[in-house]
């Protein structure tokens, strides 16, 4: 039989329905994994999506490549999350607060997704290399708020202050259980509002 004919491949609808199927498996395995210590294989995934090694690699080219479809998806619908948490307020101040807040009640509800995106000890590679699409907001934001054009160096140091300041609040919110929500969030609150009105340098 000639190679491209078509003949014997599964129609299209099961094709998308079994790939989207095995990212499910894969991710569903990498939350279990981030709890239990365990280990996410082939042959785990293949009998969680009901399907053998070959169909595995009928879709995806080798492992990683699985899990950085499964982390890209979840990373897609977290930023949408998010993205549904700030609305249409056009306010650039309250944006902030509200990205903030999105931020950390996402990682604390969902600790170990959380663990998987940002802190695994072997991240995907590529599937989390950014602080997100949200950044390019988070520039923009800052950019309005403090009268300085997004491009400036400052915006992004500004930027990436705010990004660590609420990733590195989320991280010990989860990785320290004990402490009082309100805590985390006056904090929470405290930080944004002290990195919205840092004082900016003089320009040269």
């Amino acid at each position: 039989m000639a190679r491209g004919s078509g003949a014997g491949r599964p129609p299209a609808a099961d094709s998308a329905a079994t790939r989207d199927a095995l990212i499910q498996a894969c991710w569903d395995g990498l939350l279990r994994s981030s709890s239990d210590g365990g280990t996410v294989t082939v042959a785990s995934i293949c009998r969680a999506a009901g399907c053998t090694p070959p169909t595995l690699y009928h879709h995806f080219a080798n492992l990683e490549e699985l899990r950085r479809s499964a982390c890209g998806r979840a990373f897609e619908d977290w930023s949408r999350d998010i993205d549904l948490r700030l609305g249409s307020n056009d306010s650039p101040a309250e944006r902030l607060r509200l990205r903030a807040q999105a931020y950390f009640d996402w990682g604390t509800a969902n600790p170990a997704a959380y663990r998987v995106l940002f802190l695994a000890d072997t991240p995907v590679t590529g599937a989390t290399s950014q602080p997100g699409r949200g950044f390019d907001a988070l520039v923009a934001d800052l950019a309005t708020l403090m009268g300085r054009a997004p491009e400036d160096p400052f915006i992004a140091t500004a930027a990436l202050a705010h990004w660590a300041a609420v990733h590195g609040l989320t991280t010990f919110a989860i990785t320290t259980p004990g402490v009082p929500t309100h805590v985390w969030r006056d904090t929470l609150g405290y930080l944004t509002n002290a990195l919205s009105g840092v004082a900016q340098p003089e320009a040269s």
